[in-house]
């Protein structure tokens, strides 16, 4: 009998349940690891960790592991930084996360931040006028929305 395929999360609070567990279970066997390896779904079901998270609405930035494995490896992190044996240096892990070709956000994620941001109190510079550095307000706003919906 095969397992039923979940439909894809549709909200944070759907994806903090499904990883805050102390294990994860594979949505597509049903197995539970206490990290859902590349190799697991790549030779089982022949999908890539990008492609699975994909499928389930899940985003780019979270890992496929359960709560003990993030915490033995937050552990082993800040001892090798207390000691250390590692120097976590801000501008550097910034840029490799930038480049490391992480997938695409979400669209509740979206959503979410496009809601949250609606509801900031800010004042903003009426249609027509120029900003601080001499651009147009109004073609400056209209860029940082399109910036901020890819």
């Amino acid at each position: 009998m095969q397992k039923k395929i979940p439909l894809p999360f549709a909200s944070r609070a759907d994806v903090d349940a499904y990883l805050n567990g102390e294990d994860i279970e594979c949505l597509l066997c049903g197995r539970r690891f206490l990290i859902l390896s590349g190799k697991h779904l790549k030779s089982i079901h022949g999908v890539t960790s990008n492609e699975y998270r994909k499928m389930f609405c899940i985003p780019a930035g979270r890992g496929l592991a359960g709560s003990i494995y993030r915490k033995q490896r937050s552990d082993i992190a800040r001892n090798l930084h207390n000691t250390g044996r590692i120097n976590a240096n801000p501008k550097v892990a910034s840029d490799a996360a930038r480049a490391s070709g992480r997938g695409q956000r979400v669209a509740w994620d979206i959503s979410e931040q496009a809601e949250r941001a609606a509801k900031i109190d800010r004042p903003q510079i009426p249609p027509g006028s120029k900003r601080a550095d001499g651009r147009d307000a109004l073609r400056a706003r209209e860029y940082q929305r399109k910036y901020r919906s890819r």
